[in-house]
C-alpha cells in the first residue's frame, strides 16, 4: 500500500539559493539556467518527495520530517 500524496512546496529561500547557483540564461558551454532546472528537474524532484516521502532515507535519524533524495537528472553530463 502506498502512502498518500503529500503537498510539497519549494520555499522562497530555495529559489534564492537556486538563483545564486545557476545563471538566469544558459551558460556559454551549455550550462543549465535557473529556468532549465525548474522545467526539467524541479517538477520531478517535487513529485518524488510528494509520492515517496515515507520511503526516502531520513536526513536526521530522530526526525521523520526530513528526508534525503538522491537521483539522476537530465541536465548534467553523464546522467542516464
Amino acid at each position: 500500500m502506498s502512502s498518500p500524496r503529500r503537498v510539497v512546496r519549494a520555499t522562497p529561500r530555495f529559489f534564492e539559493d537556486l538563483d545564486r547557483q545557476l545563471r538566469p540564461e544558459r551558460g556559454p558551454n551549455g550550462e543549465p539556467s535557473t529556468n532549465d532546472f525548474q522545467v526539467f528537474e524541479l517538477i520531478r524532484i517535487v513529485d518524488r518527495f510528494a509520492v515517496e516521502f515515507d520511503d526516502l532515507p531520513r536526513l536526521i535519524a530522530e526526525r521523520d520530517d526530513y528526508r534525503i533524495l538522491v537521483m539522476s537528472g537530465t541536465l548534467l553530463a553523464g546522467s542516464p
